[in-house]
């Protein structure tokens, strides 16, 4: 899915043009290979505190160039915010730091069926291109990994909280036999294009 920030400006026509078909029917896409590790000089954290939770949301309002106005309100309630996502267990946020310097962020949520959702990211406009939020989507495939997860969700503004759309889609899947990690399952995509990895189509169960 191209949103309005996707570089080139004229990213849509070239994909086109080398033979991608636009569709509004819902798929999934299927991740086959483990994602490339993000540069070295980019230190992942996990977000500890309240201060750290501001942050992240500050660069989601930089990122994504909120008014003054939203930028205040969205910020504003950056305390309120943390204390709640306390409340949920399956809910984690991480910074990108480069030299000490938070850069961009991102969030994954566990789900009880098991998979786990990368809950969406941003970095900031001067940082982009730089690897940072490919090493905040390695990092959340290691945790992945780690914990034993079968599958990761990404884009998933469509799921129920309970993520049974997932669930679907993933039992409709093979695994591919190469990759040693979670297959990575990219829901409610109009428009899709990764230029590092190979991704499988397979239909998306609406609900």
């Amino acid at each position: 899915m191209l949103g309005p920030s996707a570089t080139p400006a004229d990213l849509a026509d070239r994909l086109l043009a080398t033979g991608a078909i636009e569709e509004s029917t819902m798929t999934a896409m299927v991740l086959d290979r483990e994602p490339p590790p993000g540069p070295d000089d980019i230190d992942i954290r996990r977000v500890t505190t309240s201060d750290g939770y501001r942050r992240s949301m500050e660069i989601v309002a930089d990122a994504f160039d909120f008014d003054a106005q939203t930028r205040t309100a969205f910020v504003g309630d950056a305390e309120g915010a943390w204390r709640f996502w306390q409340t949920e267990p399956g809910r984690g946020y991480l910074l990108a730091h480069v030299d000490g310097l938070a850069v961009a962020e991102a969030g994954l949520a566990s789900t009880i069926p098991g998979p786990v959702v990368l809950s969406g990211g941003a970095t900031l406009p001067g940082w982009r291109g730089r690897g940072a939020y490919r090493a905040l989507v390695r990092w959340r495939w290691d945790e992945a990994v780690r914990r034993g997860t079968p599958v990761i969700a990404v884009r998933p503004n469509a799921i129920a909280p309970e993520a049974a759309p997932v669930r679907a889609v993933v039992e409709s899947v093979p695994a591919p036999p190469h990759v040693d990690g979670p297959r990575v399952v990219s829901i409610g995509c109009d428009f899709c294009l990764s230029s590092s990895a190979s991704f499988t189509h397979v239909p998306c169960v609406k609900t």
